[in-house]
């Protein structure tokens, strides 16, 4: 249930920095990148791929453990170049 909260959390702040459906079926790029930040902050916190995929397709979203994965390390990667994503994830880690 700690696990649930921290990610219904994670899913809130995402969406409101975006300020977009992030659940949205369409693969533009703002879209993406705001599910990619949600999938590197539920995996920092420890949360397995199956929780992950579980909690959202309890909110009606479909996603494959590969696409998790790269979501991580993209936005892992895109950290090092791009302050912007860093202080977006950095201050959703600490709300």
């Amino acid at each position: 249930m700690i696990k649930r909260n921290t990610f219904d959390k994670y899913f809130k702040e995402v969406s409101e920095a975006y300020g977009i459906d992030i659940l949205s079926d369409t693969r533009e790029r703002e879209y993406t990148d705001a599910r990619f930040v949600l999938y590197y902050l539920c995996r920092e916190n420890n949360m397995r791929l199956k929780q992950i995929q579980e909690y959202l397709s309890d909110l009606g979203f479909s996603v494959s453990h590969t696409n998790i994965v790269y979501g991580h390390s993209h936005v892992s990667s895109l950290m090092d170049r791009d302050e912007e994503v860093k202080h977006l994830v950095d201050s959703i880690q600490n709300v």
